[in-house]
Formats: structure tokens, sequence, C-alpha cells
């Protein structure tokens, strides 16, 4: 695929991208290749496109910061899809216009610029409205609803808007789940996806705002996808009362918070692939100081341990100082063994968000779970969720995907894993 000598503009993109390009998410990961006979200044601008998606995470934009790196020419045709599928459309568009820079994006600029419009309106209109359908029969029920990241976490950056969303997550415990699906039910609320014992999660959908789903959570992962013990329970013992976007709810104080929050980004089949998770972080933080909330780092510290999460936190703490967080350094210990240091160091690569394809992904969920135990209940599995299909189906598949797994895992052990330079794509969003 590669060429070698000098190119113009259009030749450094033809090499640098494989697949679609498309700015929609849902169309499917975007692949970008560079190797060794591709120019040292397509080099200089790959990694100034994964710089450029680091940047536009800060809480604040940092213009000189921006106009060093559009110095290097970053490639729109790899910036852009990739801001959109990392949840970081409104983000950018926000930061170069702070720099007085959306001109650098070219025809591309439009793609972003529709994306924040929608996004706007979705705040202003859609959100309350869907947060009232989904909060209000739950409380009216006499339940205590948990809202889980989404529209009570757009509440925490500079504007609601620059946090995009698929989809409300709130949690009750299991015991109340029936009941209070049947609240939601009677409020004009479907369910579209039944829970299940492998499951942790019902879906359900209100015609009036049919893009946003419900997820009503009973737990925080399928017990086989697991890296953490993070009681789902225990955090909700733990809520507090909110207002979000109107409907009272409840939430979680700032040490829960983020370690939930940390739990969400490194779970297996996420590992930390989308930078708005990192962002999260940051404007937490950033909006208890506003606020005067102090974060308790101590109980961060302690929730982690007691999580079975260290590594997991440790990692989303180190990414978020990339781009602003003021953490202390005793939070930021060392992650052991070395392997598992190793591969996480790779997270903070200027070009990680360029670099976070699923196949580079895979050896991460074992190097994020802090327990053996964990890492071998990740290798022992099935591509099949279990309700879903026979079960002789399912138990031959069990043993076939296992030893698929760690021939896999021992490959990116061993090095045989491509390292961000030499092969990256850009995720789905999830």
């Amino acid at each position: 695929m590669g060429r070698r000598g000098n190119g113009t503009d259009d030749d450094v993109a033809r090499w640098m991208i494989e697949g679609g390009t498309s700015g929609d998410p849902a169309a499917g990961p975007t692949r970008a290749r560079i190797d060794e006979t591709v120019p040292d200044d397509a080099h200089a601008r790959f990694e100034a496109a994964g710089d450029l998606l680091w940047e536009a995470c800060r809480r604040e934009p940092d213009v000189e910061a921006i106009d060093r790196i559009l110095a290097q020419r970053p490639e729109p045709e790899i910036v852009v899809p990739a801001a959109m599928a990392h949840g970081l459309g409104p983000m950018l568009w926000r930061a170069l216009g702070a720099a007085g820079a959306r001109a650098a994006l070219g025809e591309r600029a439009g793609d972003l610029e529709t994306a924040d419009k929608v996004r706007r309106l979705e705040a202003a209109i859609l959100l309350p409205r869907a947060v009232a359908l989904a909060i209000g029969p739950l409380t009216g029920a006499g339940f205590e609803p948990l809202i889980l990241k989404g529209p009570l976490l757009a509440q925490r950056y500079p504007e609601p808007w620059l946090r995009s969303m698929e989809d409300l997550d709130v949690y009750l415990p299991r015991s109340q789940h029936l009941p209070a699906l049947r609240a939601l039910e009677a409020a004009g609320w479907h369910v579209v996806r039944a829970g299940g014992f492998d499951r942790y999660d019902t879906v359900l959908r209100h015609p009036e705002v049919p893009t946003l789903a419900l997820e009503l959570h009973y737990g925080l992962e399928a017990w086989y996808k697991r890296t953490t013990a993070i009681d789902a329970a225990g955090l909700w013992r733990r809520r507090v009362p909110v207002d979000c976007m109107g409907s009272p709810a409840f939430g979680l104080p700032p040490a829960e918070e983020l370690v939930a929050l940390a739990q969400h980004a490194g779970k297996p089949f996420h590992s930390f692939s989308r930078l708005i998770w990192v962002a999260d972080l940051v404007m937490v933080v950033a909006d208890c100081a506003e606020r005067g909330v102090e974060v308790d780092w101590e109980a961060v510290v302690d929730l982690a341990r007691r999580g079975r999460c260290t590594g997991v936190v440790t990692t989303a703490m180190r990414m978020a100082r990339r781009i602003g967080l003021c953490v202390p350094e005793e939070l930021l210990g060392p992650v052991t063994p070395t392997w598992r240091a190793d591969a996480l160091a790779r997270l903070e690569d200027p070009t990680w968000p360029l670099a976070c394809s699923d196949e580079e992904i895979f050896h991460l969920r074992f190097a994020l779970a802090d327990s053996r135990l964990r890492r071998m209940g990740l290798l022992v599995g099935s591509r099949y969720i279990r309700s879903e299909v026979p079960f002789r189906r399912w138990a031959t598949d069990v043993p076939v995907e296992t030893i698929s797994r760690c021939r896999r895992w021992y490959r990116s052990r061993s090095g045989g894993g491509r390292s961000p330079r030499a092969s990256t794509g850009v995720p789905t969003a999830r």
C-alpha cells in the first residue's frame, strides 16, 4: 500500500487512509496504516492528528498548543472521522473555534459543524424530555434511580451539548428491576431487549425520544466480562440527591463517580478506546473545583483497592493527566508486573486515539485486570451470549473461543502484536 519518495497531500492521504472515512461513527471503524515507506512528513502529520484529539478533550482549549499542532498539518480525513468516533465532534469544533482555526479542516469542517448543531438541539430539547420521561415514572413510583454518566455527566461539562451520548443509563438493584420496568412501561416505554441471567440491563425506547435508548441496569457488566470487583449495589447505597436537567434523581459522590467512570472506560470491550471517557474525568474534577467541592483522593484510592481496579483507575488518571487533570502522585503508583505496565503505557501514546481498533485493544483487557482470576475468566468464554443461542452451540464454542483467545494473548505478550505506529484504527462508537 505504501509508496516511496515524497508525495502530494493527496498521496499522503491515500497512504494513511484505508477503508471508509465517513463522519458517521455507525459506519464502522476507520482504518489507517503507516509503514516505513511513508515520508517523515506523513509521520509528523499522523502524530499531529492524534495530538489534536487529545487537545480537544481539555476543559478549556489551549490555543497555543492547538496552533503548534496545526502547524504540522494534521490530515482532516483522519482527524474528523476519529473525532466523531471518539465522541469528540463538538469538543473539537469548540477547540478549533477558540483557536480561530476551523478552516484547517477544509471541506470536512461541515461534518463537525453539523454534529455541533445537532447536539445543541438535543441538549436543549431532547435530553431534558428524555430524562423526565425516564426518571419521573421511577421516582413517582417511589424508586431512587441512580443515573450513570449520560445527561448527569453532561451537566459537568462547560456546556451540556459537548458531551455526546447514545443512551441513558439508570441503575436500580435487581430486586427492584421488574417493578421498575412495569412503571416505565405504564409511562409509554417499551422493551427492545430484555435482560437475562447473562446480561446486566434491559433496554427500552419511548416514541417521544426515539433516538435515545434507556438502559435500566441491575449490574455494571455481565459476570463473564468482569475485570473488577466494583459492586453496583454498593455504589447505589452511596447515592446522593441531584438535579438532572430539571428532574430530581440520584448521582454519586465525586470519589465514587470517578472510580465508576474509570471502571466503565476500562471494561474489557472498551479498554479506553474512546477519549470522551477520559475527558469525563477531567470535567468531573474541574466541576467539583468550580463548585467548591473537594475530591477525596484517599477515598478514590481506597475504592480502587477494594474494587480490585487499581490498574484501571491508575491508567485512567494517567491518561487524564495528559489533558489537564491535577492528580496526587501517590494515586499514580506503578502497575505491576512489567508486562502490564508496558501494555498500559501505550494508552498514553500521542497516537493512541488512532490506534485503538478491536485488534489493538485485545490484550489490554487482560492488562487492565488486577486479578489473575479475572484474566482467566476473560480467556474462558464464548463469542455468543448464552441466552441468545441454543446451549449446544454455545457450549461447543467455549473451548474453541478459549483456545483462540489464549493464542492471541500469547502472541501479544510475545511481541507479536502490532505497534500503534504500525497499524491503527478508529473504534466504532459504543
